[in-house]
């Protein structure tokens, strides 16, 4: 959580079926820290997005079953920008983890024919608390200034 905290950016790549949780991380974790970017976003290549990460920043791939070809390849890509790395995925992308700073293995089992993506998004809820909790007070401001902004622009029905 720390490390999600303190990063000078955190870049989110979910791809395919991991793009709807990386989205919702980065919903979570942009309310508690700043500069929390998604990628790829529409239109855009993973290369225009990771031109920028470096040292003192981090990326989380989330690459949860059925993950594009060239995977194994963005890992390595990643690892290597001086960016610390966190893998979030089920167990089907194990062979990944040593290429990572951190592993975070998610079931995706459920009881029918599809994949369960409860789990994911109950871990997305585990590191959004600890990351709010690692800000502190500033983390803490940040929420309630959005609060703030929701009430202002009467963007939420709260009735």
């Amino acid at each position: 959580m720390r490390a999600l905290a303190d990063a000078g950016s955190v870049l989110l790549i979910g791809l395919r079926n991991s793009y709807p949780v990386a989205l919702h991380l980065k919903q979570q974790l942009q309310q508690a820290r700043g500069r929390v970017r998604l990628a790829p976003l529409p239109g855009q290549t993973l290369g225009e997005e990771l031109v920028d990460v470096g040292e003192g920043d981090v990326v989380v791939l989330l690459g949860f079953r059925r993950r594009p070809l060239g995977f194994e390849r963005l890992v390595e890509v990643c690892a290597a920008s001086g960016a610390r790395t966190v893998l979030l995925a089920d167990s089907t992308a194990r062979r990944h983890a040593s290429a990572v700073d951190l592993w975070i293995e998610c079931p995706l089992d459920g009881v029918g024919p599809f994949d369960s993506y409860a789990a994911a998004m109950s871990l997305v809820s585990v590191l959004a608390d600890g990351v709010l909790a690692a800000t502190g007070p500033e983390g803490r401001r940040r929420v309630g200034r959005a609060a703030e902004l929701y009430e202002e622009l009467e963007e939420l029905d709260l009735r």
